[in-house]
């Protein structure tokens, strides 16, 4: 598809909220396999995500208080148009919880870009970041700073820059 394989986006009101994307397999788009936007109290879980042209998923421009858990994510960004496997950008309060985030190419597992907004009370816990072509995490504040971040329990394997990179 030359698009995203599954876009969950507020074009304005009312409110776009409490979607689920459950059990689907999200591969071969030319952008981004899930991308969320303006999108809050929803869960996306238990999903196959692979070999998109940009993230494997993202939760941008207030997504907030989102589930994102027991998903698979492996090869993504194959052209290079994404920030990581997870793309994080202007969303509070989500959950990242048990992902596996795998082969990424070109970036990081899972990047906070921060070129909209920053985040705010963001959990990234018992993730596993395996192989990535950067870091397992990389929290980047381009304009904008995150607060109240937390990281819990996550495992990194063989990322080729590291586990975890902070740039200020």
């Amino acid at each position: 598809a030359l698009g995203a394989g599954i876009l969950i986006h507020n074009t304005g009101t009312p409110v776009c909220s409490f979607n689920t994307v459950i059990g689907c397999r999200v591969y071969y788009n030319y952008m981004v396999g899930v991308s969320q936007n303006g999108h809050s109290d929803g869960i996306i879980r238990d999903n196959i995500i692979y070999e998109n042209g940009a993230e494997g998923l993202t939760v941008d421009i207030l997504s907030h208080n989102n589930y994102i858990y027991n998903n698979t994510l492996d090869k993504n960004n194959t052209d290079n148009r994404g920030v990581g496997g997870i793309g994080i950008d202007d969303a509070n309060g989500n959950r990242v919880d048990n992902n596996t985030v795998s082969n990424t190419f070109h970036k990081s597992g899972i990047t906070f870009q921060n070129n909209i907004g920053g985040c705010d009370g963001t959990i990234v816990s018992n993730n596993h970041l395996i192989n990535n072509a950067q870091y397992g995490i990389m929290e980047r504040y381009t304009l904008f700073a995150n607060t109240n971040t937390s990281f819990q329990n996550n495992t990194f394997d063989g990322n080729v820059l590291g586990e975890t990179f902070i740039l200020y």
